[in-house]
């Protein structure tokens, strides 16, 4: 099995599932690497070659960069991608975003908005160096500068479900149940398959006591993944709420 992106690796600390959301933004922000779930140390290793015969290589260094933070290790991370930010040239704004993403995996989250700011300073339409910021802004409980992040990736990737209901868990947080609703639903009639949005949504449903529409989603989430203890949670509610002792027992 393929080891997961480093975006997945470095956010999934800040929130339980605001790193799969992010990687569904795919379109990454920093130069390919190799297959990621092949022989990592060898493909550091053939990178490292490259640059020792020819360090005016950009590209390894930025490939290089995504296999360091692939593996946590981000200081040699950084190393590259301030290379590549001395060296100059049109890598500028993905060296800025892989920054970011190391001062973030170190939780230097400060450091992580001041790079994706000088990245989006540089290309504004990268919307999922936005959903990263969104993101640190969320962790930091920075909620009104997280929805304008959240809402700048949906624009500039409107049909890409993931993002919205992230955006939809910041607007709950600040009292907008109905638009973190609009949101959930969205990104459920997007994808289906998206479990934590179902989860979401059936706990915006059991809060506006519309119990059968909570019920439907929190099932519709433990179908897709048996393991998420909220939705389970939502359930022994509903059944206490509506006087289902026993159900609720079995669930508790």
């Amino acid at each position: 099995m393929g080891r997961e992106p480093p975006e997945t690796c470095i956010l999934r600390r800040m929130a339980p599932w605001t790193a799969t959301a992010l990687i569904a933004l795919t379109v990454h922000a920093t130069a390919p690497a190799d297959n990621l779930g092949v022989d990592l140390p060898a493909q550091i290793e053939r990178r490292l070659a490259t640059l020792r015969e020819d360090p005016s290589r950009i590209d390894a260094r930025m490939a290089l960069g995504r296999l360091y933070l692939t593996i946590e290790a981000f200081d040699a991370a950084e190393e590259q991608y301030n290379a590549v930010l001395v060296a100059g040239g049109e890598d500028e704004a993905a060296a800025h975003y892989g920054l970011g993403l190391a001062h973030a995996g170190r939780e230097r989250f400060d450091d992580a908005i001041r790079e994706y700011n000088r990245s989006l300073a540089v290309d504004a339409k990268r919307a999922l160096v936005h959903a990263a910021a969104a993101s640190v802004y969320s962790h930091l409980h920075r909620y009104d500068e997280a929805i304008a992040a959240y809402r700048a990736a949906l624009a500039l990737a409107p049909a890409d479900a993931m993002a919205r209901p992230q955006l939809g868990l910041v607007l709950a947080k600040v009292g907008q149940a109905e638009a973190a609703r609009a949101e959930q639903e969205a990104a459920v009639a997007a994808m289906p398959s998206l479990s934590e949005a179902r989860q979401e949504l059936g706990a915006l449903h059991l809060a506006a006591a519309r119990f059968d529409d909570a019920g439907r989603e929190y099932r519709a989430a433990l179908a897709l993944d048996p393991g998420l203890p909220q939705a389970i949670y939502g359930l022994a509610q509903i059944a206490i709420r509506t006087g289902d002792t026993e159900s609720a027992r079995s669930l508790m």
